[in-house]
């Protein structure tokens, strides 16, 4: 969506946009809905009550921010990649590497590191969400879905296998 959307809107605007619908919605929930849910977990449970900044499940949310963010600023400087979508094949064979980098970065990342920035986990970062996020930007930059709409049977039948 980041392709079009910036092409449509324009970098200034496009930057905006997602500042007040991402950043909008995780500041809301980090900053009033998640500790007024802590506040009232705590009360109810029996705890200290406190009110604290509480990050929780819209983690995600901010570092989607982030990648749109460094998205917009390298669009504006590097040129677009045009790419026919991969074969089947390549896609597949593209998904046991980054299977591997993943058991790898899992593995290889220390403990304290694992929740850096908030995130969850970076072996989910840096094996799986930054290589789909560039890979749906190259896709939708080149109109990979009209490819998929246009396959043969076998391929389609083949990728919902996968």
């Amino acid at each position: 969506f980041c392709p079009k959307s910036m092409d449509r809107k324009g970098f200034r605007r496009f930057v905006q946009d997602k500042l007040v619908r991402l950043g909008g919605g995780f500041l809301l929930y980090s900053l009033l809905l998640g500790p007024i849910m802590n506040v009232f977990c705590c009360a109810y449970g029996g705890y200290p009550v406190s009110y604290d900044f509480y990050v929780g499940p819209p983690w995600f949310i901010l570092w989607l921010l982030n990648f749109t963010l460094i998205y917009a600023v390298i669009a504006q400087f590097a040129a677009p990649v045009k790419m026919n979508m991969p074969h089947p094949v390549i896609l597949l064979l593209f998904g046991a590497f980054l299977s591997a980098a993943f058991y790898g970065v899992a593995v290889g990342v220390p403990q304290e590191w694992q929740f850096l920035g908030n995130v969850i986990g970076w072996a989910y970062v840096i094996g799986l969400y930054i290589p789909f996020f560039t890979a749906g930007i190259i896709a939708g930059r080149n109109d990979w879905m009209k490819s998929v709409e246009e396959m043969e049977t076998w391929c389609v039948w083949m990728l919902r296998t996968i």
